[in-house]
């Protein structure tokens, strides 16, 4: 070829499919876990859960895409860096075809991940107290930048060079060093960062404007801080696949950019789940105790879980309605009304 655009790939077309397919299934197996530790503690689903379902199926989908597209990929990875035989006359339909399906797998991966964000974020806004207009614009605010960010990550894909047909993509444009590619990855790892930051600033509010103890504080920090596990994976991802590409015009290495979308992708989801899967073995923890002993205020041992910080900031909504609107019509909160829960009616509970 008369320009070498990468180094020979890090991983081959066994070890690639493979690593795809096993993080996928991995995250599958978690999907069930939250679903039922959501069901048990709440006895319903939510939206969020929804988008995590979505998460998911764009996962498989990406995974599936890979599949079909991997022969093209690997044949032009290895032309391109000068391993394969001489170029054959359906090279250009090959190398047409792998980026198409890189950039349409590139889309597809950005809706799976923001589809995450939201998911945390709806949950987040269920503990809002929406009394609290500061927390309440915080929430729209970040919403907002979230949402325009994913726009903005489909705004920087080097469209003209992967879609551009074969002629555009050997144009010294689109094969200089360090090219559209990767400058859309190190961008795109940027929004990446900056808007995980900024959903993990919600909870980091909320806790700050709630009367909760020292211990409850750090519970629930530690279980909103999953979300830096999706931070530390975007950059790891984006260092990674720019950084150890070492190939004549230092171009990104599109194997291995697509190994670790999947892995990210496919994390991301597992993060999603964690925090509920924990809540069944605290929700069961505490059930047994109840069984177990007199009726009791017991003492905390462990971080509270989804229901119950749910619980925590709803109890504090008539403290911040005084602080808010002043006085009004005092409200019975379902923890100090004397009545067994069976005889409790439905606008007993606070909204």
């Amino acid at each position: 070829m008369a320009v070498l655009l990468w180094a020979p790939p890090y991983v081959d077309k066994p070890g690639f499919l493979g690593i795809v397919w096993t993080s996928v299934m991995l995250s599958l197996a978690f999907l069930p876990l939250r679903f039922y530790a959501r069901w048990v503690t709440q006895r319903k689903l939510f939206l969020d859960d929804a988008l995590v379902i979505v998460a998911w199926l764009s996962s498989l989908a990406i995974s599936i895409m890979y599949t079909v597209l991997s022969k093209s990929a690997f044949v032009v990875v290895y032309w391109g860096a000068g391993l394969g035989p001489p170029v054959p006359e359906n090279f250009s339909k090959h190398t047409e075809h792998f980026y198409e399906g890189f950039t349409s797998s590139l889309m597809i991966f950005y809706t799976s991940l923001w589809c995450i964000k939201f998911s945390f974020l709806i949950f987040f806004r269920r503990l809002t107290p929406v009394t609290l207009r500061s927390l309440h614009w915080h929430w729209w605010i970040v919403t907002a930048i979230t949402a325009a960010s994913y726009f903005a990550c489909y705004a920087t894909l080097p469209y003209r060079c992967t879609l551009g047909g074969f002629a555009i993509m050997r144009t010294p444009e689109c094969t200089q060093t360090k090219g559209p590619s990767y400058v859309s990855m190190k961008v795109n790892c940027a929004l990446d960062v900056f808007t995980d930051c900024l959903i993990v600033s919600i909870p980091v509010n909320i806790v700050w404007r709630t009367t909760l103890t020292l211990r409850q504080r750090l519970g629930l920090m530690g279980v909103f801080s999953l979300v830096l596990v999706t931070i530390v994976f975007a950059i790891v991802r984006a260092a990674v696949t720019t950084t150890t590409t070492s190939g004549v015009s230092n171009q990104m290495d599109p194997i291995w950019a697509e190994l670790w979308t999947s892995l990210e992708m496919n994390i991301a989801i597992i993060v999603a789940c964690v925090g509920s899967f924990r809540t069944l073995f605290t929700h069961d923890r505490r059930t047994k105790a109840s069984r177990s002993s007199k009726p009791s205020k017991p003492s905390r041992t462990t971080a509270p879980t989804e229901d119950e910080i749910e619980e925590i900031i709803l109890e504090n909504r008539n403290t911040a309605d005084e602080v808010d609107s002043g006085p009004r019509e005092s409200t019975t909160s379902l923890a100090s009304d004397p009545r067994p829960t069976g005889e409790l009616k439905g606008h007993d509970y606070i909204k």
